[in-house]
């Protein structure tokens, strides 16, 4: 009982981390069709893990260090911050980008539409499509508003709507694909 005293920060900090992971990354990628997730550029992501670095920073500082000699405390501080970038860049990169493309969608700056071929239509909800502009095919499940899926057929040329976010990454404003007329 003891330890679960002296531990109770690093329970609650996995805590968090499991929520995030159960319920934010799948959550975002709700917003972007698969291309925009594999473009997803370096600088970027370097950023993020900038943020990142400066929240554990703030936080190891404020509440994981009980030292009250300020040199020990830094050294503590710093150590952890490296410790948990290193963490957040090999073991949790789907968490970075996930926090990347939250980001993108906080501000958006402009809309852009962008024409696909409609290659196939299932009635699961599944749609195929393959984009005019640079010949990239995409299989999107349960993306189009079930009115939109009763409209269209293979073959279809359609106009999809697009917000730009804080990256320039494209996205989905509501998470379902609007067809633009």
């Amino acid at each position: 009982m003891e330890r679960l005293k002296r531990n109770w920060k690093w329970l609650v900090g996995i805590g968090i981390f499991l929520l995030i992971y159960k319920i934010l990354v799948p959550y975002q990628y709700n917003f972007y069709l698969e291309r925009d997730l594999i473009d997803f550029e370096l600088t970027d992501t370097l950023i993020v893990i900038g943020i990142v670095f400066l929240i554990s920073v703030f936080v190891f500082y404020r509440f994981l260090s009980i030292e009250n000699e300020i040199t020990l405390r830094i050294m503590k501080t710093f150590a952890f911050s490296v410790f948990m970038g290193f963490v957040y860049f090999i073991w949790i990169q789907s968490i970075i980008i996930t926090s990347g493309l939250f980001i993108n969608r906080m501000t958006n700056t402009d809309t852009v539409t962008e024409r696909f071929e409609i290659t196939y239509v299932m009635k699961n909800g599944e749609v195929g499509i393959r984009s005019l502009e640079d010949q990239y095919f995409e299989r999107t499940e349960k993306k189009f508003a079930e009115s939109d899926l009763n409209k269209i057929k293979e073959g279809d040329t359609i106009k999809i709507g697009f917000q730009k976010g804080i990256f320039g990454k494209k996205y989905l404003n509501s998470g379902k694909i609007n067809i633009v007329e």
